[in-house]
């Protein structure tokens, strides 16, 4: 199975302004419909300020701004209990594969999916985040169904 959707579509939906399409930028969380991807401003917009981040990426052209940035980070990061512990793992996993694949070549790179040890540790925190939400649908007396025809697998 890939980290990809098949056939590739666009979710744009997913929060305001922002998209991700396997055709573009290799399915990276962009601004709106364009080709730009957060990961390739994020460190200079925190690093350098939003004006060296703007000149250098052309966001307000695209009518993204520091305030939207930070809002998307804000809600990003008001994540609690096993959801924080997520994106702590999603990022630790990107800081190693980053850190083991250094300059090699993209014909030897290894993406994080592919290296069992790296997905057994998303797979385990994912576990523990439905987990937690099936001890929360007993408490409020709904069901998990997937929605818009989304199928989930069920673990092994």
């Amino acid at each position: 199975m890939s980290v990809y959707r098949e056939p590739p579509e666009c979710t744009d939906d997913i929060y305001p302004g922002l998209s991700v399409w396997e055709e573009r930028v290799s399915g990276s969380l962009t601004i709106k419909n364009s080709r730009l991807p957060l990961w390739a401003f994020v460190w200079p917009a925190i690093t350098k300020g939003w004006e060296e981040a703007d000149s250098g990426w052309g966001l307000s052209s695209y009518g993204y701004t520091a305030d939207d940035l930070g809002q998307f980070l804000y809600h990003l990061f008001d994540l609690r209990g096993e959801f924080a512990r997520l994106i702590a793992v999603l990022a630790d996993v990107e800081r190693l594969e980053d850190d083991r694949n250094g300059d090699v070549s993209p014909y030897d790179y290894v993406p994080w999916p592919q290296d069992p040890e790296l997905r057994g540790r998303v797979v385990d925190q994912l576990r523990r985040c439905l987990s937690a939400l099936e001890s929360t649908e007993e408490v409020a007396g709904t069901s998990l169904r997937p929605t818009s025809g989304v199928s989930v697998p069920t673990p092994p």
